[in-house]
């Protein structure tokens, strides 16, 4: 797949699977990484939150030419890890997310700034909804360490909703009728914009779904706002 086509579908539709996009090696790496985080190999984590501070291995996948090729070519060459979070879905901890949109990032401290609202505390890091300008020079990778399809809990999406900037919970909940779903192999990649309306349902087929997810960011926030790369 063309740097061109890749582009072109994120822009066009919010979203683009990368079937093959991390090296089996990188996936090996990445669960084992994972697995020395879990206190009880017989209960697996559900979520991890600030994961760059817990997972060394994630800024040294960041820097990857493969990975740096493709974020690039979405946001331009001075766009930067911002925040890595990891979710798994097992039948013991299982969950579905309704329809929404991204609209959080994570800063150093609080300060007022014109279109920055909805401030909140999560594990001591401070974030906020920032206007649409933000959020629409970020880039989210989904790295799949684990098959995921319809019954593994895979992602739904609204193709081209990202277009429309914020939308009320009314516009999200009327736009689920176009919803497609995305099934990503075992290694593969999901680049999507924030703003694209997605969800996803319970596991029912009994299975792990490990999703490492990665935003990238390019803008430069105002009034002394800083990113809290986490």
């Amino acid at each position: 797949m063309s740097e061109d086509f890749y582009r072109q579908a994120i822009a066009r539709e919010g979203f683009c699977c990368l079937p093959n996009g991390l090296d089996p090696s990188w996936v090996t790496a990445l669960q084992q990484a994972l697995r020395s985080l879990e206190p009880d190999p017989n209960t697996p984590i559900r979520s991890l939150r600030h994961l760059f501070s817990k997972l060394p291995i994630l800024h040294e996948l960041c820097r990857e030419p493969f990975l740096r090729r493709w974020v690039e070519s979405i946001l331009g060459a001075s766009a930067f890890p911002a925040r890595a979070i990891f979710l798994d879905k097992t039948p013991q901890a299982n969950w579905a997310t309704d329809w929404h949109q991204d609209l959080t990032i994570a800063v150093r401290q609080r300060r007022e700034s014109p279109g920055f609202q909805a401030w909140s505390l999560k594990e001591g890091v401070r974030h906020v909804q920032p206007p649409a300008r933000v959020l629409e020079q970020m880039l989210t990778l989904r790295l799949h360490l684990d098959d995921t399809d319809r019954d593994r809990g895979c992602l739904w999406v609204v193709p081209g909703s990202h277009r429309f900037g914020i939308l009320s919970s009314q516009e999200v909940r009327g736009n689920k009728e176009q919803a497609i779903a995305l099934p990503v192999p075992r290694g593969g990649i999901l680049a999507m914009k924030p703003l694209l309306v997605h969800a996803s349902r319970r596991v029912t087929t009994p299975s792990r779904r490990r999703v490492i997810h990665i935003e990238f960011a390019a803008a430069k926030l105002p009034d002394g706002l800083r990113w809290r790369c986490s």
